[in-house]
């Protein structure tokens, strides 16, 4: 895939799944970001639409609001989201984290917002 390190990404998102996000290095959270900034074709969203739905399974409640913040960037840059996949997830982790990650999910929500012309209310 033109735009990815594959191998470096999967051995970053494969290392352990810590319950502290503290503890989780910034290479990690930059591999999530460039999930979504640096997607360049169809080929490249799938691959990583599938790794983001995966992380916002995760322990650590910043893994997924980063995963939700990738979603966003995968919006801007190939224009689509699943909505039906997508929205549930926002809503899920809306309810269950804390303040720092709400506002991390709420500037994902307004770009979606903007770029999909969707309407989600938190």
């Amino acid at each position: 895939m033109n735009g990815f390190k594959v191998t470096e990404i999967e051995q970053l998102l494969n290392a352990p799944d810590y319950e502290d996000s503290d503890q989780i290095n910034s290479e990690f959270y930059s591999a999530i970001y460039s999930l979504g900034r640096d997607t360049t074709n169809e080929e490249e969203y799938q691959y990583a639409f599938k790794i983001l739905l995966s992380l916002c399974d995760r322990k650590a409640r910043r893994v997924r609001a980063y995963a939700i913040l990738a979603m966003s960037l995968l919006a801007v840059t190939q224009g689509h989201l699943e909505r039906e996949r997508v929205e549930p997830i926002i809503k899920r982790e809306w309810e269950t984290t804390d303040e720092e990650n709400r506002a991390t999910i709420q500037d994902a929500v307004d770009d979606i917002n903007h770029i999909l012309h969707w309407n989600i209310r938190l």
